[in-house]
């Protein structure tokens, strides 16, 4: 009676087969590879051999001599038949005479000569091609039939290389079978890892499903509240007369707090002194933080607006034509065709930085490409060496 195998046997059995299936699936992935190259040669043998059968087949249908044989001996019979047709005059006493009599006869005959000459050289080289387009496609078919036997080859060896594969996978199944069943403790192990695997799973897709749905519930939210922000924006006196704010400014701010982008544009100008709102005092400081805050929640329209305050020195905004040009770049990076505009002129100009024609031509070409009409006529006039003025 056999003695059971301890667990290194075991182990040491499994990984043998592994590592037997390994080399078995590396042997398939090289003789698939080999086939390719094969498959690509067998394509263009295949390629060969048609157009070697075709050459041939024309060759054998060619009837061009024929034809210029038929021209030849009509020819000659019209040069006989117009001759005689002039043995009807009296100056004419015989056939000969009747070719001398007149030229066209003997422009048919010499016509005759050549159709004649031209069927001998095409009859001649019918028969010197059809050797060689025979050799050829003999050449072509012999060719394609060693490649498609190599090809059939490598299919059976394929073929074989997968059933040992298949073989070798039964047996490592068979020695993972008799593993376990002097071990079960390990497979119970296996188990027990494949089921925490399985609740982790669970467990992260759920965690991932409350994570959509949280996002899903957030973007509701936002929608719905830039609706109720837009709608305050546009009707304050209603929220005014209803009791809800004490004036204008504060509806705008909360409007502004739900994500509407005209009202934060409000808000942000009348802090900054550029709107003039009764009982608001502008502070530059807080409209420029608000602005900011806003622009990285996506109102590009804050950058350019402050990039413009700065340029000009708008409302109670000091001039900064540096700082302005920065926000205006800034900006136009965000889309912006105005601030694009600006921008470059600011650079064609030299204000707020060194005059710089080549810089201003990538903000006009930037704004070109998104359709601004301005920026196309300016780099047409650019393009014509014109001098511009802003």
């Amino acid at each position: 009676m056999a003695m059971p195998k301890t667990e290194e046997q075991h182990r040491a059995a499994i990984a043998n087969i592994e590592k037997i299936i390994w080399n078995d699936q590396k042997t398939i992935d090289a003789l698939k590879k080999e086939r390719e190259g094969i498959l690509e040669k067998f394509s263009n043998a295949e390629t060969n051999k048609h157009n070697s059968d075709l050459a041939l087949h024309r060759n054998k249908i060619n009837k061009t001599w024929i034809f210029f044989s038929v021209g030849a001996g009509i020819c000659f019979l019209l040069s006989f038949l117009y001759a005689a047709y002039w043995m009807k005059d009296p100056n004419v006493e015989n056939l000969l005479d009747g070719f001398r009599y007149n030229g066209v006869p003997l422009i048919m005959v010499i016509l005759a000569f050549v159709f004649a000459a031209f069927a001998v050289w095409f009859f001649i080289a019918k028969r010197r091609n059809a050797a060689s387009f025979f050799t050829e496609s003999v050449t072509a078919n012999k060719e394609y039939e060693r490649i498609l036997a190599v090809l059939k080859c490598q299919d059976e060896a394929i073929e074989d290389a997968q059933n040992l594969l298949k073989t070798h996978e039964q047996e490592h199944h068979s020695a993972l079978d008799a593993f376990y069943a002097d071990f079960p403790e390990e497979l119970q192990k296996i188990k027990d890892e494949a089921d925490a695997k399985k609740k982790e799973a669970l467990a992260q897709l759920a965690w991932e499903e409350q994570i959509n749905m949280k996002a899903a519930m957030d973007a509701r939210k936002k929608q719905e509240d830039m609706v109720e922000g837009q709608k305050m924006f546009d009707h304050p006196q209603a929220y005014i007369l209803d009791g809800l704010f004490e004036n204008e400014y504060d509806v705008f701010c909360r409007s502004a707090d739900l994500g509407c982008q005209d009202a934060q544009l409000r808000v942000v100008e009348i802090l900054l002194g550029i709107t003039y709102k009764n009982g608001v005092k502008p502070d530059v400081s807080k409209g420029e933080e608000l602005a900011l805050r806003y622009g990285a929640n996506g109102n590009n329209a804050m950058y350019e607006v402050l990039g413009k305050g700065y340029l000009y020195g708008e409302g109670n905004i000091p001039k900064n034509e540096e700082k302005g040009l920065k926000y205006l770049e800034k900006a136009s990076a965000k889309g912006r065709q105005k601030a694009m505009i600006m921008a470059a002129v600011c650079h064609y100009n030299g204000v707020g930085t060194e005059k710089d024609e080549k810089r201003a031509r990538v903000f006009f070409e930037k704004a070109a490409r998104q359709g601004n009409a301005q920026a196309i006529q300016v780099l047409t006039a650019m393009d014509n060496g014109e001098k511009l003025r802003f």
